[in-house]
């Protein structure tokens, strides 16, 4: 039996937050407790507002105490254990968790914080010249290209560390101090995204945020503990930058600040509370397009195209960002699917522009991309086969909801030059699957002498609830069976009845 006890106490000569006191706590946790007490010791007149009512089997009670004190207390007795899935909501949803703070609305929040940091956001001469500099050929007209290049500026220009001293665990440092220094934190790079932008004429907010894996709150009471980062939201294009996302684009929010809770700070009051939106599947868009030339013996000569768009391109800007090591990258992504692989050319857009797609050309050699079956050849019509359901919804039940990182698209086309004195024995069926979770389409046909199959991929949300799971798990292995099917190439001349026959698979949910 282990019995944790522990306290805290706050002293100083004043409260660094005025009079302001908050804090979150998880009453379950991945062991059960068989009592949960806590207690927080206030000036009488300083009243505590918490979401215990929101919690099964938490009590709460107040006590005057002698010295004009009062004591509040919230207990629990026989807390189950919360049992942990991968790829589940931050904890904060999955299990009980007590939300305690001096703030009665979030207006109160917002305003306090903003008389917080309002003098720190004030734009220097500094300032203003280094807008002059990075805006010199932007259209004064064009807003959107001016957020840009300012977000590109502050994500580019400075590096994210976190000095977060005393007062500044929560208030920015002044913007020149940021711009001179080139670094800061989450809610410095805002701070200077923001009075940037004022110099350009471009109304935005400071946002105070939680970051999705913590899990969302109910909304209930407000407070500064709720967050844990700080971002900007511009009205007039409905964006929201986070300058601290370094290979992400202006239009790329992480997809960890996506679903987020955030308090959107009003300077003239009415600070709103609210879940930032998810984007939809083809926000996220990648498209490959790959030419085969299939030799006898199943080796084929690859030569194809890449583009990615949305919240993947910032994965491929990372990873291909030294030019030196871009084929060894490329050749290691493909041998996963294709051992042996070896990659003769691999060219790639420029990676320090983040306002654009990310697009690849290359050229590989692959040895064994068919497998012969006597005088036959075997071959996957878009490569290889897929593991959706082992990536995506490897659990065959779940107590809790999966969170996927972002809904998303993928085309791909696959064309492939048959062999001399080859033809393709049939082509597999098309298919169409529609369901809430995601689509896909399929198709074959024979074109020019040439094997070209097309598909489209979409995930469409960004979280299945657990009564959900089977359906998005059975959708998932219908998909893996729909790219597991190969194609029959046979010797012998190309034959006209080389079509697809019958109508598309077609599931309806």
């Amino acid at each position: 039996v282990l019995e944790l006890r522990y306290r805290l106490d706050d002293v100083a000569a004043e409260n660094l937050l005025s009079d302001y006191w908050g804090d979150v706590m998880p009453v379950q946790r991945a062991a059960p407790k068989v009592r949960f007490l806590y207690q927080v010791e206030m000036p009488k007149g300083r009243p505590l507002y918490s979401n215990a009512s929101e919690i099964p089997g938490v009590s709460h009670s107040t006590e005057s105490l002698g010295d004009g004190r009062t004591l509040y207390t919230w207990r629990a007795n026989t807390v189950a254990q919360v049992l942990a899935e991968p790829s589940m909501p931050g904890w904060a949803e999955v299990a009980s968790t007590l939300h305690v703070s001096t703030y009665r609305s979030w207006d109160d929040v917002g305003r306090y914080y903003w008389g917080l940091i309002r003098d720190q956001l004030t734009p220097t001469d500094e300032v203003k010249a280094a807008v002059r500099q990075v805006l010199r050929n932007v259209n004064p007209k064009d807003e959107a290209a001016i957020v840009r290049a300012v977000y590109d500026f502050v994500v580019t220009h400075t590096r994210y560390v976190a000095l977060e001293f005393g007062i500044h665990g929560f208030k920015p440092y002044r913007v020149d101090r940021v711009l001179a220094r080139r670094f800061g934190d989450c809610k410095d790079k805002a701070s200077l995204i923001h009075s940037m932008l004022q110099v350009a004429g471009v109304d935005s907010r400071i946002v105070l945020l939680r970051m999705r894996d913590l899990g969302s709150l109910s909304g209930t009471p407000a407070s500064l503990a709720a967050f844990n980062h700080a971002i900007v939201y511009v009205p007039g294009q409905d964006l929201w930058l986070d300058g601290t996302a370094e290979f992400h684009g202006a239009m790329e929010l992480p997809g960890s600040d996506r679903l987020a809770n955030v308090l959107v700070v009003e300077p003239k009051g009415e600070s709103r509370f609210m879940t930032i939106p998810a984007v939809s599947a083809q926000s996220n868009l990648s498209t490959l397009s790959v030419d085969v030339k299939l030799a006898s013996d199943g080796t084929a000569s690859i030569s194809g195209s890449q583009s990615v768009v949305g919240q993947n391109a910032p994965r491929f800007r990372s990873a291909y960002r030294a030019e030196e090591g871009r084929a060894s990258t490329f050749e290691r992504g493909w041998a996963r699917n294709f051992p042996g692989v070896s990659v003769s050319s691999v060219k790639v857009s420029d990676t320090t522009d983040l306002s654009a797609p990310v697009s690849l050309s290359f050229e590989l050699t692959v040895p064994r991309l068919a497998r012969t079956e006597g005088t036959s050849l075997r071959v996957h019509p878009f490569g290889a086969k897929r593991g959706y359901v082992q990536s995506l919804a490897p659990l065959s039940e779940r107590r809790h909801d999966l969170v996927l990182s972002m809904p998303w698209t993928e085309r791909t086309t696959w064309r492939f030059e048959l062999p001399a004195g080859s033809r393709i024995q049939a082509l597999p069926k098309p298919v169409s699957l529609q369901t809430p979770y995601g689509q896909l389409t399929m198709s074959f046909r024979e074109q020019g002498g040439q094997l070209v199959a097309e598909s489209e991929l979409s995930i469409a949300v960004a979280r299945v609830k657990a009564e959900e799971y089977a359906a998005f798990r059975a959708f998932l292995t219908q998909v893996d069976q729909a790219f597991d099917r190969r194609i029959e190439l046979v010797p012998g001349a190309q034959q006209a009845s080389t079509k697809a026959g019958g109508p598309a698979a077609s599931v309806q949910r």
